[in-house]
């Protein structure tokens, strides 16, 4: 995300910065921002025993969260 964010002038807002930090304090590796116009999808990476930790603070960064597996060829929501 802060690469997207280096390339692209004006990608990020205040709520998907939000989003963004709660996810990092909460115990994901990384996320990143999916989607047209920057922010319709977020997708989070973290281990194991911090997703319930994560989904939580998304959760009171009033986000909807829609749970995902990675798979071979990527990710199925």
């Amino acid at each position: 995300w802060r690469a997207r964010k280096a390339l692209i002038e004006g990608i990020s807002n205040p709520e998907i910065e939000t989003a963004i930090a709660a996810g990092l304090k909460a115990g994901s590796w990384g996320g990143k921002v999916c989607g047209a116009v920057g922010g319709t999808c977020s997708v989070f990476l973290m281990p194991a025993d911090r997703k319930a930790d994560v989904i939580n603070s998304l959760d009171s960064a009033h986000r909807q969260v829609v749970e995902s597996v990675t798979v071979p060829s990527g990710l199925t929501a």
